[in-house]
């Protein structure tokens, strides 16, 4: 009995010590291109956006992020997509809505790490409506991408 006890701790310790040593010869991060950003629109959703309006968004929000490598710590896939976005006019304001969603997945083994999601409405003059969009765009993209940044002391 005592063998067998003695062998599980040594599984135990050699597993261990193949993790610290991995992590250590890895530098404990994932370098940066070790992230892969895909971009969709869920069509007729959009309100008629430009789907490379809404991929500029997301890469320009990304490349602002300092990714925990925690989430992922090998090569991951951030697929994001935007589920809606509305206008609706109401006199002389605009109300803007967007909602995006977003998954980190491993590339390698396709595991699911996390799965995000944003929200934004904003209202503003007619004549503003274009920009309203724009911004609650990005906002409903921080709001979701957001939650993948280290968290700072």
């Amino acid at each position: 009995m005592r063998s067998i006890y003695r062998d599980h701790r040594l599984r135990l310790l050699s597993a261990a010590t193949a993790i610290a040593l991995l992590t250590l010869t890895s530098g404990g991060a994932a370098a940066p291109d070790a992230w892969r950003v895909e971009v969709s629109v869920v069509p007729g959703q959009s309100g008629g956006t430009d789907p490379s309006t809404f991929e500029e968004v997301v890469r320009r929000e990304f490349a602002q992020l300092d990714p925990n490598d925690a989430h992922c710590p090998s090569t991951c896939v951030l697929s994001t997509t935007l589920v809606r976005l509305n206008t609706e006019p109401s006199g002389n304001l605009v109300t803007a809505s967007c909602s995006v969603s977003a998954t980190l997945r491993e590339q390698r083994s396709g595991s699911i790490r996390a799965v995000l999601r944003g929200r934004a409405r904003a209202s503003d003059g007619k004549v503003r409506a274009a920009r309203t969009r724009q911004a609650v765009m990005e906002a409903a993209v921080h709001s979701a991408l957001s939650r993948l940044e280290t968290p700072r002391p």
